[in-house]
Formats: C-alpha cells, structure tokens, sequence
C-alpha cells in the first residue's frame, strides 16, 4: 500500500512539467520553400529554341512582427539565362507570401549549337536574407534543378556539285545527309520521296536512312541509286526528300534537280548521212561541167578550119 502511494506521489509531481512540455509551442520564425516539389525546373523550347519559364515559391511568417526578406539568385552560367525576381518582399506577422522567378533565354550558344538536354544544364540558387535597419539576421537557400526540354529537329540535305547528269538506261549515285539540329538523340522514322516531271525515274537506297541513331549537333549519310530507262527523253528531272523525325514526329525536305540525257537518235544520223549525199551530188555537177570546157573549145576550132576551107576552094 505504501508502494502504491509513493508512485502516485511520483506521477502527480511530474505531470505538470511533463504537460507543459507537451503543450509548449515551436519558436516562431520564417521559412522559404518552392510551391510544388519537383526537383527539376524543365526548359521548353517554342520554334525559335527560345524558352520562358516562371518558378513559383513562397515566404511563410509564423512571427508576431512582420519580416523584411531580400532575395540573390546565383547561376553557374549566367550568361545563357535572363532571370527576374524581387529583390525584397516583407512578410507580415502570421502570414503567408508568394513570389516568382521568371527564367528565359535561348536554347543554343553562340555559334547555333544547342545546349544538351540529356542531362541537368544547371542550378538555380535561391538565397534569401532578413535584415533589420539593413543589419543582416539570417538567411535561408533552397535550390532548383534547370535542364533543357528535348527538342528534336531533323534536315536533309544535298550537295549541289555531287550531282551529275544521269544518261538514259543508266543510274546516278547521290548522297544524302541528314543533320541532327536538335538537342537530344533522334533518329529517321520515315522518308518520303517525290518525283516531279519524271514518272520514269526509280529511285532505291533511300529506307536505309530509317532507324539509324544520329547524336545531337551531328550528321548520317546514306546514298541512293537514280535509275532511267533506256528510252527516257532528255529532260530536267525534280527530286524531293521527305523525312521525319522519330523524336517529335516533325517533317522537313529538301529538294535537287538532275539532267537526264538521251542519246542522239537514228533520224539526225539519216538526216547528216542525207546532207553529205547532196554536197557530194553538187561537186559532182560542178566536175562534169569544168569537164566539157575542153569539148566545146575543140568543136569551135573544127568549125573554123571548115569555114577556112571553102573560102580557099572558093
């Protein structure tokens, strides 16, 4: 029984302190935070590979007095981002206050080549400080994560001075090159071709571009065979190229012209043979009449010595 009340005794003195602590509340203070949880800010880019983002965040008062906050942002590569924010905010007591920071820029460097989006570009680094009567009291960072959307643009192209003039019942090899100007890793999905003026063409070799992988900022090759029949007539040929990208589905083209030359036909042989027959008839005629001069001279002198004789006999 004794037990029983030196126990109780226990618990009775230590209740108080034991519910003081329990009910005593946290230090009142400010926080900082980001106003959803996402690690990674992602940059998108429109048709220009230009990209705005805005990045949300707040300044939470538990205080009884309001708190005066001023913000710093800090880049690795500050010379690729424009960033705007507020330098300062004040917070009243008790209260909640959100904020934002607008990003933007251009997704590639100054010589046209894109920046990476297979990896984090960069971070962004939020600092905010309190001052009071410009004395500062403390300061608070929160980070975010920056990387550049995939962005997939696929080009193709010709050299003008590889293409030569393709002879009737023969083929012409042309290359085909096909530039990676996107961001990311990307491929061919698919290649269309069109024939403008030359029903008669057959072109191959160009389904070997499909699937091939091509790594941002560089370039495949592939060569395709232009056929013509041999009974094709001299003509200038179009030739346009169709491809897609497997990354965001976007087609582009391009486009090259080729001569076709036909042989010369039989009627210009008969037509020339035709021609020489005709100059030859003319000489001809010219030789037999230099030939009679000598035959008229000889009757004329024959004439005379006749004529010359009567009159004697006479």
């Amino acid at each position: 029984m004794k037990r029983f009340f030196a126990i109780l005794l226990c618990a009775a003195m230590f209740a108080p302190f034991s519910f003081a602590t329990a009910q005593q509340p946290g230090i009142p203070d400010w926080t900082i935070g980001w106003e959803d949880d996402v690690d990674t800010v992602f940059l998108e880019l429109d048709s220009n590979k230009r990209f705005n983002v805005a990045i949300e965040g707040y300044v939470e008062n538990t205080r009884l007095t309001p708190v005066e906050i001023f913000f710093e942002v800090s880049l690795d590569n500050e010379d690729v981002f424009s960033v705007a924010f507020p330098e300062t905010m004040t917070v009243s007591a008790g209260s909640n206050s959100s904020f934002q920071i607008t990003i933007s820029g251009i997704g590639k460097d100054s010589d046209g080549k894109m920046y990476d989006a297979d990896q984090v570009f960069d971070t962004l680094e939020l600092s905010a400080e309190e001052k009071i009567a410009g004395t500062s009291i403390g300061s608070k960072q929160i980070e975010k994560d920056l990387q550049f959307a995939a962005y997939h643009e696929l080009i193709p192209s010709t050299i003008k001075s590889e293409i030569g003039d393709l002879q009737s019942g023969s083929d012409e090899k042309i290359k085909i090159y096909v530039d990676n100007e996107g961001n990311s890793a990307d491929s061919v999905s698919k290649v269309n071709l069109m024939i403008r003026g030359c029903p008669l063409l057959d072109i191959s070799g160009q389904d070997l571009l499909v699937g091939k992988a091509i790594a941002s900022g560089s370039s495949i090759s592939q060569e395709i065979t232009i056929s013509a029949p041999s009974n094709h007539a001299s003509k200038k040929c179009t030739v346009e190229i169709t491809i897609t990208s497997e990354g965001s589905d976007r087609s582009s083209s391009t486009d090259f012209e080729i001569k076709v030359e036909a042989p010369e036909t039989s009627s210009s042989s008969n037509s020339g043979s035709d021609n020489g027959q005709n100059t030859n008839q003319q000489n001809n005629d010219f030789e037999v009449e230099s030939n009679s001069l000598p035959a008229s001279s000889f009757i004329s002198c024959l004439l005379v010595l006749i004529f010359t004789a009567i009159v004697r006999r006479n």
